[in-house]
């Protein structure tokens, strides 16, 4: 077999483990392994899908149009309107509500949700699933010379970018259920900053495409760096929460 084929499923997986091991540790209560995995996998394969729903949306807007001309420039090269929009309204809301997906169909109502942590936990676990599934993905289209750079730079990139946005929204769940009058403004609220974090993050890196400018690079790994640090808190906060998380 192809050296290759180990090179990248290594390369693929391993910043995935080491990031679920990171936050497993962050609850005190570890969740059934097979619980876990399940959800591991299947935001790993929900990718495919991700990246079916992306390819089809994108491939029907017409940038040449009269419609779209008017509305995202003069001429049919995407503008940066256009990224914005497409970071926001596709690639930031498909992956992002599929994630969530994953963990409402596979965890919510079932009895393994025992306490408040689970819900960022199990949703964190989704996120990474997801993050490996693209880095397979993009490793088989790349050389493997610059493979292991690339996954060096999606550990902190775009792998901790999937963590983060997740666990927003775990994190808003959890604390939507201790505030049954405002939970689905609350939830909201988290969909909305996470679909926005990452929507950021994706146009920040198609500036530094566009512009080649070293400074702007910097800036989405600011970004997850920084609310990674906030996520932590606020695991750590939502670890105090007492009583059982009921999941109606």
């Amino acid at each position: 077999m192809d050296y290759k084929i180990f090179l990248y499923l290594f390369l693929a997986i391993t910043p995935g483990i080491l990031w679920l091991i990171f936050f497993l540790r962050k609850d005190n209560h570890p969740e059934p392994k097979i619980k876990l995995f399940t959800v591991f996998y299947f935001g790993m394969i929900v990718v495919l899908l991700a990246a079916f729903i992306e390819l089809q949306m994108l491939k029907h807007i017409d940038l040449s149009s009269p419609t779209i001309t008017e509305m995202f420039g003069t001429s049919a090269e995407p503008t940066l309107f256009f990224y914005g929009i497409k970071y926001v309204f596709i690639v930031g809301i498909i992956e992002e509500v599929l994630k969530y997906l994953v963990v409402r169909f596979l965890i919510l109502k079932k009895s393994c949700i025992d306490e408040p942590i689970d819900l960022p936990i199990y949703m964190i676990t989704a996120a990474i699933g997801f993050a490996v599934g693209e880095n397979l993905l993009l490793f088989f289209y790349t050389n493997p010379i610059n493979a292991p750079g690339i996954a060096m730079t999606r550990f902190i990139g775009a792998n901790l970018l999937h963590i983060v946005c997740s666990a927003i929204i775990g994190i808003t769940l959890a604390v939507s259920f201790y505030n049954i009058k405002k939970r689905y403004l609350i939830l909201f609220v988290g969909f909305v900053l996470s679909i926005v974090t990452h929507a950021l993050f994706d146009f920040c890196i198609q500036l530094f495409i566009i512009n080649e400018d070293s400074i702007i690079i910097l800036a989405p790994y600011i970004l997850t760096g920084t609310l990674s640090i906030l996520v932590i808190i606020g695991l750590q906060l939502v670890k105090k929460m007492k009583g059982v998380c009921k999941i109606d």
